[in-house]
């Protein structure tokens, strides 16, 4: 990352180099039964209590999406889910704009002929409740985005389908379970590993460039100001202020 800096600022780019979020992520074993075994012991008797409420329902069923003719309305109903579960909750949701949307859809389309989709989608009565959107890259499965819908929140779908994806994910050989980016409790509830996130934005000379410049200025001028309640008086020449005269005493 040092060396890819340098090269912007000899090529008059600018960029912003910075530590953000950890990553959660964890080290799969050769076995779901190794993984259970991994976890606390309250952890894993809640992982089972949730899942076998789930699998006691009618049409319980992990589905992931293979085929193009499927994918679309899957990808719909991913969208769909993850506005449900997040609207009052934060100021934008994913999936809110036309282009996140089809930015996304591209991607899934490109990846599943490739083998490297895994879409996958939580169903009981014939609806489906939850849904994870998933790659994979080389010996990682990487984790990127969910939803599910809030009026089954007593079956737990998030938790229930993530523990899913993490069974499939040691069962087809992958090595790591990559959370990707963002601090959320329930990824601890997987996996304790964390790495660090560091960010790298670059900019062409431009007004973008020049309002990062004008930022940083702010920012080092505001930082020279004296403290709230500090006096900004200085003593003239041969003034002598109180504290001063007091320690000379």
């Amino acid at each position: 990352m040092p060396a890819l800096r340098q090269h912007f600022l000899e090529s008059d780019i600018r960029a912003n180099c910075e530590v953000t979020a950890p990553i959660t992520f964890g080290v799969l074993p050769d076995s779901w039964e190794s993984y259970r075994r991994s976890l606390s012991r309250n952890r894993r008797e809640t992982m089972g209590r949730k899942r076998r409420k789930f699998e006691s329902q009618p049409d319980a069923q992990v589905i992931t999406v293979n085929t193009m003719d499927e994918l679309d309305g899957a990808f719909d109903r991913l969208a769909e889910l993850h506005r449900l579960r997040w609207t009052g909750r934060t100021e934008q949701p994913g999936f809110s704009s036309p282009e996140y949307r089809g930015f996304h859809r591209d991607v899934m389309h490109a990846l599943l002929p490739q083998g490297r989709l895994r879409l996958m989608k939580l169903n009981m009565g014939g609806c489906t409740i939850a849904m994870l959107y998933c790659m994979r890259y080389r010996d990682t499965f990487c984790f990127f985005q969910s939803g599910f819908d809030p009026a089954y929140a007593e079956y737990s779908p998030g938790d229930v389908l993530l523990g899913y994806a993490v069974e499939h994910a040691i069962a087809e050989g992958c090595h790591v379970f990559d959370m990707l980016k963002g601090e959320h409790d329930y990824k601890r509830h997987f996996f304790q590993q964390d790495r660090r996130n560091v960010e790298l934005r670059a900019f062409r000379p431009g007004l973008i460039d020049l309002a990062y410049r004008l930022k940083d200025a702010w920012s080092a001028r505001a930082s020279r100001r004296p403290e709230l309640g500090e006096s900004r008086h200085r003593p003239a020449r041969g003034e002598t202020s109180s504290a001063t005269a007091e320690q000379r005493r």
